[in-house]
């Protein structure tokens, strides 16, 4: 459904009048409305319009108007207890704070079938610019949301219906899609056979139509697979496999060569750390440029995301017995960057690695500040997750 939007919103921008990364269009979005019947889907209605807010927000052609400033204009006008933002308040907003367009939408359930819709409209008639639905990716779009704050096994239900459901619409692209993320779920779990033939069986599809930058990503994924499992040369050869591809990819599909020489360089760090050639490591995790990520279709949602080893500089550091580098990278990685050309989720369990090096370097407060985000975020996660257990246990010992 969201990359749907953004195909809209996005790659299509001459829609609109006068659009121009100069005058961007000031652009609101806001609650989704509940029509399933079910409060348990509640939250849907927040995390749908911010995930939209996050990727339009990383495009030059709209200023995007942020839900604490509507709640702040709620208060000026003395409605701070009202908890959704609907359609006609978002309209009397918009108005307000000079806004042109609004994204509003809503998503109801049949069975197993969601359905999703959204309607981009004019904030001054009122008119509806351009309307899209969608059924059954909302499944997915739930088991993501799930994934990220570590409620692996809610996610992997979600994911079963799903299946269940894009084999009725043969839905093969979206069967793939919550392929990625359950090998991202079992990647966490450790379980790298099982992560691994997950992956595999997802860029079967993906690779059908021999399009470059995804045999990128495959030979990508199976080398940070290998990392885990100690498999160095397999890692080279999946190196070698995607460096081929560069020029290749550079000529035909020169918006994604940015994120394939990332790739590379990513994973000629890793050889390094891997074979504890730890000074060439370092050197090399210290050049690395993020690569540019202004949107999050479908796809690349899982892809661009995938937390396995941005963190690597910290790891080398942490190997040389240098922890207060660490920290520092760490703290980067755990840090809203609005000015960067890397725009993706910060990883959770990153608060978690930031807080036990602050405590093994005797920073208390700072570390009982990171155990408690870390909880935050993981407040309904899985209750046998190893990070979660530790993390309680360790603020036991502070607090």
């Amino acid at each position: 459904m969201i990359g749907l939007i953004l195909v809209f919103l996005i790659l299509k921008p001459h829609f609109f009048k006068k659009i121009s990364i100069e005058n961007p269009i000031p652009i609101a979005v806001i609650a989704f409305d509940n029509k399933t019947g079910n409060k348990s889907y509640n939250y849907l209605q927040d995390a749908i319009p911010n995930l939209l807010i996050t990727s339009l927000e990383q495009s030059p052609f709209f200023r995007v108007t942020t839900w604490e400033r509507m709640y702040d204009l709620l208060k000026q006008r003395g409605k701070s207890d009202i908890p959704f933002i609907d359609k006609e308040t978002g309209f009397e907003l918009c108005h307000l704070e000079g806004v042109n367009v609004i994204i509003t939408g809503s998503f109801t359930r049949a069975d197993d079938l969601f359905i999703t819709d959204v309607k981009i409209l004019d904030v001054t008639t009122k008119e509806i610019i351009k309307s899209t639905s969608s059924k059954g990716e909302a499944l997915w779009w739930t088991a993501y949301y799930q994934y990220w704050p570590g409620q692996f096994s809610q996610s992997i239900s979600t994911i079963n219906s799903f299946f269940s459901l894009a084999q009725q619409l043969d839905h093969d692209s979206g069967r793939a899609i919550g392929e990625l993320i359950l090998g991202s779920i079992y990647y966490e779990y450790q379980d790298y056979e099982t992560g691994r033939a997950i992956f595999n069986n997802a860029f079967k599809y993906y690779m059908l139509w021999g399009f470059q930058p995804n045999v990128s990503n495959y030979n990508y994924i199976m080398a940070l697979l290998d990392l885990e499992r100690g498999k160095v040369d397999s890692v080279k050869y999946r190196l070698e496999r995607i460096q081929i591809l560069i020029a290749d990819i550079n000529e035909k599909y020169p918006w994604n060569v940015e994120l394939v020489k990332k790739q590379v360089h990513l994973l000629q760090a890793e050889v390094l750390l891997a074979e504890n050639r730890l000074d060439q490591a370092i050197s090399k995790a210290e050049k690395n440029v993020p690569a540019q990520i202004y949107l999050v279709p479908t796809f690349d949602l899982v892809l661009d995301n995938m937390p396995f080893r941005q963190d690597i500089l910290a790891r080398a550091y942490l190997k040389v017995g240098e922890p207060d580098k660490a920290i520092t990278i760490y703290e980067h990685l755990t840090r809203f960057h609005p000015d960067s050309k890397d725009r993706r989720l910060i990883y959770p369990k990153y608060h978690y690695h930031l807080a036990k090096l602050y405590q093994q370097t005797d920073q208390k407060e700072k570390a009982i500040a990171q155990y408690q985000k870390f909880l935050k975020i993981w407040k309904n996660a899985d209750k046998d997750q190893p990070e979660l257990i530790d993390t309680k246990n360790r603020l036991k010992e502070l607090l």
